[in-house]
C-alpha cells in the first residue's frame, strides 16, 4: 500500500511540474505576443488613426478603424483572462507540487534495518532530500519569475485595458444632426422641408430656456431651478422620456446665481458629439454625460457673474467643449474664452477676452478649409483657433447688453451692434482688421435678442419687436421689411424655403422666403415661448415654457 501511494505522489509531482513549465511558457508567449499585438501597439492601428486625420470625411477608412479596434480589444481581453486563468492554475499546480513531492520525499525514507544500518543509507536520504528541496526550489522560482514577468493583477484587469481612442469627429457627422444651439454650424439652416403637423407633446420635467439638440433618434435637454439641475434624454420618434440625470459636482459653487427671469437657470443650450452630450449652467456647473444618461465628468467653473444671468450656449471643435465666458464689465479681465476636454472635462487652453458681459454663443465656421471660433461681445467680434485658443482676428464696433449670436453667410461674418449696426467682416484676416476687413455696416437698427439667418444672396433680420427685414448680403441693403406686431426670443430658421419664426406668445409664423414678403401661416402653439427650434430630417421639435413639441411627419 506504501508503495502504491508512493507511485502515485511520484506521478503527481511529475505531472505537476510539467504543467507548471506549460503554462508559464504559453503565458511568457501570449504576454509577449501581446505587446506586439495590443489595443494600443498596433502599428496598424496606428498607421490607420493617421490617415483619419488627414481624410477625416472617409467612411470607410472610420469603419476600418472600428472593426480593428473591436478585434484587438477582443484579443487584449481574452489576452487577459488567460494571463489571470493561468495564473490561478500555475498556483494550484504548486501546491499539488508542494504536497506530492513532500510525500515522496517521506515515503523514500525506507524502514531502518538493524542488519545494515549505516552511512550508507543516511546518505542515500540526505541525497534524496536535497535534491527534492532543490527541483521544488527551481520550480518554485520559475513560477515567481514567470508571475513577476507577466505582472498578473487579475483583481485590478479592467484597469490594464487602454481606453479606445476616439474617432475624431467628422464634419459629415456634425452636419447629419442638430447637435448644438442653431444646428451645425449655428446657422439656423434646415434643408429640408417639415408639415406643420403635430405629431405629439409631452412635459418639460424642468423649466429652461435651452433649446433642444438631436444626435440621430436621441433628443437632449436641459432644466433647472433653484434645488436641480438635470440633463434629459427623449426619444425623437415617440417623445418618450429615456433618462434624466441629475448634475453632482464634487465642489458646489459658492452662492445662488444672480438671475433675471428672462435667462432662468438653464439658459444656455447643451450640445453633442455623438459621444456625450454637456450641458452647462447659471451657477457655472458644466457636465458631461454618456448616451446612456451616466455622468462622465462635472465641474464647477466658478461664479459666472453677469447683469442678466448666463445665457451662452456651448459649441465644441473634435474634443473641445468651448464656453464664452464674457463677465463683469469691459477692462475688468474677468472675461475668457475656455476649451475643456470632452472626455475629462479639464482645461485644455483659456484665452482672455478684452469684452465685458453678453450673452452671445460663439460659433465655429469654416473659413478656407480651416476652423474658426467666433464670438461677439462689447465692443469686439474675436475670431480663435479653437484648437490652441490663439486669437486670429478683431474688429471694433459693437456695444454693450449683446445677446445676437454672428453667423457666416457668403464667407462674410455678420455681427449685430444691438438697436444700432449691422456688421459685415472678411474673416481671412490677421490682427486688428477693423480698418482693412470690414466689408459693410448698416445704421438701420440691428435687431436685440434673436440671431440673423442668411442663405444665397438674402440675410433675414428678426427684431424682438417683431420687425423681420430681408437684406441684400452682398451690400446690406434692404430689399423689404414685415412688422409681426409681436415679440420675438427665438431665432428665425430657414427650413427648406420657409422661413420660420415663433414669438414669445407661442405663435408660431411661416413665411416663403424670397425677393418679396409673401404673407405668413399662423400657428398658435398655445403656450409661452422662448427657445430656438431644432431640427432632424422633417421633423421640427420645440421647447415650450411647459411642453416639448414635435411637429412633421
Amino acid at each position: 500500500m506504501k508503495a502504491m501511494l508512493h507511485q502515485v505522489a511520484l506521478a503527481l509531482t511529475i505531472a505537476s511540474a510539467t504543467f507548471l513549465l506549460a503554462v508559464g511558457g504559453l503565458l511568457v508567449f501570449n504576454q509577449t505576443r501581446g505587446k506586439v499585438n495590443g489595443l494600443v501597439t498596433s502599428r496598424e492601428r496606428v498607421t490607420l488613426i493617421e490617415q483619419l486625420h488627414k481624410r477625416p470625411k472617409d467612411d470607410a477608412l472610420k469603419q476600418r478603424i472600428r472593426a480593428l479596434d473591436l478585434q484587438l480589444r477582443r484579443q487584449t481581453f481574452t489576452q487577459l483572462r488567460l494571463s489571470s486563468n493561468g495564473a490561478r492554475a500555475m498556483i494550484g499546480a504548486l501546491v499539488v507540487l508542494l504536497a506530492s513531492a513532500h510525500f515522496v520525499r517521506v515515503a523514500n525514507r525506507a524502514t531502518p534495518n538493524p542488519l545494515a544500518w549505516g552511512a550508507r543509507h543516511a546518505d542515500q536520504d540526505r541525497r534524496t532530500g536535497l535534491i527534492a528541496r532543490y527541483a521544488v526550489s527551481s520550480l518554485f522560482g520559475v513560477l515567481v519569475a514567470t508571475a513577476l514577468f507577466l505582472g498578473i493583477q487579475p483583481v485590478r484587469l479592467p484597469e490594464r485595458v487602454a481606453p479606445v481612442v476616439e474617432a475624431p469627429l467628422t464634419v459629415a457627422e456634425w452636419e447629419q444632426n442638430w447637435p448644438a444651439f442653431r444646428g451645425p454650424w449655428a446657422a439656423g439652416i434646415s434643408k429640408t422641408p417639415v408639415k406643420l403637423k403635430q405629431l405629439w407633446k409631452v412635459e418639460a420635467p424642468l423649466p429652461g430656456m435651452s433649446s433642444p439638440v438631436i444626435w440621430s433618434n436621441a433628443l437632449f435637454l436641459s432644466g433647472a431651478d433653484e434645488k436641480e439641475e438635470r440633463v434629459f434624454r427623449f426619444d425623437t420618434d415617440t417623445g418618450k422620456l429615456v433618462w434624466s440625470s441629475p448634475v453632482k459636482v464634487a465642489t458646489p459653487p459658492a452662492g445662488p446665481p444672480k438671475l433675471n427671469e428672462d435667462t432662468g437657470h438653464a439658459a444656455p443650450t447643451p450640445v453633442t458629439d455623438g459621444r456625450r452630450v454637456y450641458a452647462i449652467f447659471a451657477n457655472g456647473d458644466v457636465a458631461a454625460f454618456d448616451f446612456n444618461g451616466k455622468q462622465v465628468w462635472a465641474r464647477n467653473i466658478g461664479q459666472l457673474e453677469n447683469a442678466y444671468g448666463y445665457a451662452s450656449s456651448l459649441t465644441l471643435w473634435q474634443n473641445r467643449l468651448l464656453i464664452q465666458l464674457d463677465l463683469g464689465q469691459e477692462g475688468d479681465g474677468k472675461s475668457k474664452m475656455l476649451a475643456l476636454d470632452t472626455r475629462t472635462g479639464k482645461d485644455v487652453w483659456q484665452t482672455p477676452r478684452p469684452t465685458g458681459g453678453s450673452w452671445a454663443s460663439p460659433i465655429v465656421a469654416m473659413v478656407e478649409d480651416k476652423p474658426q471660433l467666433i464670438t461677439c461681445g462689447d465692443p469686439f467680434i474675436l475670431a480663435y483657433d479653437p484648437v490652441n485658443g490663439a486669437e486670429l482676428w478683431r474688429a471694433n464696433g459693437l456695444s454693450s447688453d449683446l445677446a445676437p449670436s454672428p453667423i457666416l453667410a457668403s464667407n462674410l461674418v455678420i455681427a449685430l451692434k444691438v438697436n444700432a449696426d449691422v456688421i459685415a467682416i472678411r474673416p481671412n484676416g490677421k490682427g486688428d482688421v477693423t480698418k482693412t476687413h470690414v466689408a459693410w455696416t448698416t445704421t438701420d437698427g440691428a435687431p436685440d435678442v434673436p440671431s440673423p439667418v442668411a442663405v444665397g444672396n438674402r440675410l433675414y433680420l428678426l427684431s424682438g419687436g417683431g420687425l423681420l427685414r430681408c437684406c441684400d448680403v452682398a451690400t446690406g441693403k434692404e430689399l423689404w421689411a414685415h412688422d409681426f406686431g409681436e415679440e420675438f426670443y427665438s431665432s428665425p430658421t430657414l427650413v427648406g424655403n420657409t422661413l420660420v419664426m415663433i414669438s414669445r406668445k407661442g405663435v408660431l409664423f411661416a413665411t416663403e422666403a424670397g425677393e418679396k414678403y409673401k404673407d405668413a401661416t399662423k400657428l398658435p402653439l398655445g403656450e409661452a415661448y422662448n427657445s430656438s427650434p431644432a431640427f432632424r430630417g422633417a421633423r421640427m421639435y420645440l421647447r415650450g415654457k411647459n411642453n416639448l413639441f414635435c411637429f412633421g411627419e
